[in-house]
């Protein structure tokens, strides 16, 4: 197996929103890249590559809500009392645990 036109698949199964598309990017056939989706070694990749970019993305999302939270802080000390109170509502709202409704959408 070719690494790199396998690096090329993986890369176009994680890019790609259908597997037309990503048999497009990676310059191969639908018929090639459901042929190397078929070797675990391959599927593995692909969930690899998955997992890595979705711990990337959580840390991210931490670093942003810490950045959101840092600045709401800066604005509850504010001189403006309509800012003030904007940022304790702020606060509050993402405090409270999400509704049913916002758990039933997360689903």
């Amino acid at each position: 197996m070719r690494t790199h036109r396998v690096d090329r698949i993986v890369r176009a199964l994680i890019e790609a929103r259908t597997i037309e598309e990503a048999a497009q990017r990676a310059g191969v056939s639908r018929a090639t890249l459901y042929r190397y989706l078929s070797r675990p070694e391959v599927r593995e990749k692909v969930e690899a590559l998955r997992e890595q970019q979705q711990q990337l993305l959580l840390m991210q999302l931490a670093q942003l809500h810490a950045k959101s939270l840092e600045r709401i802080s800066e604005l509850l000390d504010s001189e403006d009392e309509r800012i003030r109170l904007q940022a304790c509502r702020e606060l509050l709202r993402l405090l409270r645990p999400p509704s049913e409704r916002e758990v039933l959408v997360l689903e």
